[in-house]
């Protein structure tokens, strides 16, 4: 059934899943099934920010860890910051 009217959620999806995120032991049948996203459902805020908070800490490289402990946080110096990441944020009313 659908949501109610006091019913809300987060869908966090990950349009250029690794495929180390992307592995599971469930088969298809059809063939041509490509995994190409993920989703996962967050029912309320706490859940949104610590998916956020585990996928975005997931992507780090060593070397971005090491710049991350090496530079203070400087909005005015974002281009190379491996902390900067793109998101959209969309409501169906």
């Amino acid at each position: 059934h659908g949501p109610n009217i006091n019913e809300f959620w987060y869908d966090w999806i990950d349009s250029l899943p690794s495929e180390r995120f992307l592995r599971r032991t469930v088969e298809f049948e059809e063939a041509s099934f490509v995994r190409n996203a993920a989703r996962i459902r967050c029912v309320d805020e706490e859940a949104l920010k610590s998916t956020l908070l585990w996928y975005a800490c997931s992507k780090f490289t060593d070397d971005n860890r090491a710049y991350i402990d090496a530079y203070a946080w400087d909005e005015n110096d974002t281009d190379f910051d491996p902390r900067v990441f793109q998101a959209f944020v969309w409501s169906e009313l």
